[in-house]
């Protein structure tokens, strides 16, 4: 080891005797920092320079070059170095370096270096001092020491191995490298009367004198810090891995790449939507955890453009992805800026890698994941996505009537029907969908996740429709029911298909009421007639003993959720379960908003807290609704109104859309961008040969 280090060094060709202490030419011995392991003859070089008499230490962790002490040079110095897993730098005679020296691994990233530029009125700081490393051989260098071990003056030195004397060798090597490749002036001798040598490897430095750097004085330098944030390096990922240090920056057509956190490799895919152009490209990112993602537990986790997690502080995220326990101490954070990957391990000791990936197979098994549920897709209908003839509709709507006239989990109302609450077991998984309007695609590419179809066919996943699974929301497709009809034939078809794992709560549009209007178009109405003309007067009659048998409340330990809202004022449990019959509390809770700026009727946080009671939840449960879309587009919206654990859950929307993933006690939010996947489907149950899954996995 110590031979290749070696390789990198060569003899200074001018060199004078100063005092007893070979020099290079040019170097002022005033400027000398002496250091190197326990036992080197440090403290002979400064004798005899005639330096300063008490050692030093410097901290490389922090701005060493502006500690007072050295003020007096030359002298000897002990070096603290940053280690992977340490928060605190380490010298090579702390006991934890002792212990663990095997098994450290330098984290050179966090070793501070002076600014390398110089003003009006400074000097270049970074060639202001010059380290002088004396590091003899291993083997020369325990022999002397374990004679002066005897002598009982040096304590540390009681349990001295060969093998700990070349640890720290190697440790002061590897970081005079450093300094050397940061254009920090660097020395190497293997003795107090042997000859200075330098290293022959090139400086990486950025050398280049910034203009705005450049101009006088320590304010606009700091004010320049400031505005522009330290140095970012861009990286590439390759075949070989590559440390992460403060923050790195991976662009978006890097493509996909294994970020390894400790010993938790994870698999990063840009998103890229089935048939989207590269201009209009969401430029999200995909964080999976494969083992969890292909067993159906968790491992994903979605990175939408201009958005950022913490990964360590949020518990699903955490559990989801199966992260080191060391990252709630020290998160690492992960933004997406348009598309550009910056991770930050600033606050954080754990070591982060990169790496391409080596072959395609992992991302083939991610599109055999998503190829597999749309198979199921096809094997659903029985065939190609398209409305069902009359016949068929009339008789899939008649036998999800019956499933509702007795739905499990659902305790009968006080006329022996059952009711309008779901209790759902915490055994089972809840997946979130929000209004959907009829925007059939959205819940095709939810279904395609393994907690979707295949999380419903093992009975570990329940899905969950918030209501307003028809009338389109989009301005100019109001009066268009084409959407709906074959929304509600998917869902029929689902819930006939999962009986025990596939529920749909009451919204506001599940109605013929000429209420249900937006933008002065009556969409109930236009519905009504609508399936009339293309089905029947008896399938309209049957979509309407649908409307009146779907529930109106789920509730689990970890969550409840409705449509849109709680009941006003404290109510019992059994009002709630007889709701359906209850006209006014069922227009409350299907209905109302939340009261906030700009929208003064509704309900308040009061109203929330006693649901909560009433369903007979913790306090601080998370309460989920749809029915109200903060922005244009679908998503998700933790906290709304400035109100704990209430989220609004919106699947519909002109670019994204959103839905939730329950996961260890808690939902991970997700929101993607929309897919045109009922084509691309139908392609594949026709026999097309075309492949299921975009290059993003």
């Amino acid at each position: 080891m110590l031979a290749d280090f070696e390789n990198k060094l060569s003899n200074c060709e001018d060199i004078y005797d100063y005092r007893g202490v070979l020099l290079p030419r040019g170097v002022k011995y005033r400027k000398l920092f002496v250091t190197g392991p326990p036992g080197s003859g440090k403290s002979t070089i400064v004798r005899r320079l005639r330096g300063w008499p008490l050692e030093g230490y410097l901290d490389l962790s922090k701005r060493w070059w502006q500690d007072p002490s050295l003020t007096f040079r030359p002298r000897e110095v002990h070096l603290g170095f940053p280690f992977f897993e340490h928060r605190d730098a380490l010298t090579v005679f702390d006991p934890d370096w002792v212990s663990e020296f095997r098994s450290l691994e330098m984290d050179t990233s966090r070793v501070k270096v002076p600014p390398n530029h110089a003003g009006l009125t400074s000097k270049n700081q970074r060639r202001k001092f010059v380290f002088e490393f004396v590091i003899p051989p291993a083997d020369k260098a325990f022999n002397w020491r374990r004679e002066r071990a005897r002598t009982g003056l040096f304590p540390y030195e009681k349990n001295l191995t060969p093998e700990l004397v070349l640890g720290q060798s190697l440790a002061y090597l590897e970081i005079a490298e450093h300094l050397h490749k940061q254009g920090v002036p660097v020395h190497v001798r293997t003795g107090y009367d042997a000859p200075p040598q330098q290293f022959n490897i090139p400086v990486i430095a950025d050398r280049t004198t910034d203009p705005w750097l450049s101009m006088p004085g320590a304010g606009v330098r700091k004010l320049y810090s400031m505005a522009f944030g330290s140095r970012v390096e861009t990286i590439v990922p390759t075949a070989n891995r590559q440390t992460i240090g403060d923050t790195a920056r991976i662009p978006y057509r890097a493509g996909p790449f294994f970020l390894t956190i400790r010993d938790r490799q994870l698999l990063v895919v840009p998103d890229a939507p089935i048939s989207s152009e590269a201009k209009s490209l969401p430029r999200d990112w995909l964080l999976f955890n494969l083992d969890k993602f292909r067993a159906g537990d968790g491992g994903l986790v979605h990175l939408k453009a201009n958005s950022s997690i913490k990964l360590g502080t949020n518990t699903e995220i955490s559990n989801s992805l199966e992260l080191p326990a060391k990252l709630t101490r020290e998160p690492v954070t992960v933004h997406n800026a348009k598309g550009a990957l910056f991770i930050d391990r600033t606050d954080s000791t754990v070591k982060l890698t990169v790496q391409t990936l080596v072959n395609s197979d992992d991302l083939d098994a991610l599109a055999n994941t998503r190829n597999n549920s749309f198979s199921r897709i096809c094997d659903l209908y029985g065939g190609v996505i398209e409305p069902l003839s009359s016949h068929d509709a009339l008789d899939t709507i008649k036998e999800t009537n019956q499933l509702l006239a007795h739905e499990c989990y659902r305790p009968d109302n006080r006329w022996d029907e059952v009711g309008s609450v779901i209790e759902l077991p915490d055994t089972i998984t809840p997946v979130i969908v929000g209004d959907l309007h009829g925007q059939v695609d959205n819940l095709l590419k939810t279904l395609a996740l393994p907690q979707g179809l295949a999380g419903m066919e093992s009975g570990r996943t329940s899905m969950i429709l918030l209501g307003d699974m028809i009338h389109s929301d989009e301005d100019r497709h109001l009066g268009n029911m084409e959407s709906s009809i074959q929304m509600l034939d998917l869902v029929m078809k689902l819930k006939n298909r999962f009986p025990q794992n596939f529920f749909m709560l009451r919204g506001n549009h599940e109605s013929f009421s000429a209420d249900v209007s937006k933008a002065n178009v009556m969409q109930g109405k236009l519905f009504e007639q609508y399936l009339i003309e293309a089905r029947g007067q008896r399938y309209r009659d049957e979509v309407e003993r649908f409307f009146l048998a779907l529930p109106y409340i789920v509730k689990a330990n970890s969550f409840i959720a409705s449509h849109a809202a709680p009941t006003r004022g404290p109510v019992s449990y059994e009002t709630l379960i007889d709701l359906a019959k209850l006209g006014g509390y069922a227009h409350e809770v299907t209905h109302n908003r939340v009261i906030r700026p700009g929208f003064s009727m509704g309900y308040t946080k009061r109203d929330i807290k006693n649901f909560r009671r009433t369903l007979g939840v913790k306090k601080g449960t998370p309460f989920i609704v749809g029915h109200t879309r903060p922005s244009e587009d679908g998503g998700v919206w933790r906290n709304f109104a400035k109100i704990k654990n209430y989220t609004i859950v919106y699947s519909s929307g002109s670019t994204r859309y959103g839905f939730m993933v329950g996961h260890a006690g808690g939902f991970i939010a997700f929101e993607p961008a929309q897919e045109a996947l009922i084509d691309h489907i139908n392609r594949s149950c026709s026999g097309a040969p075309e492949q299921l899954l975009a290059k993003s996995g």
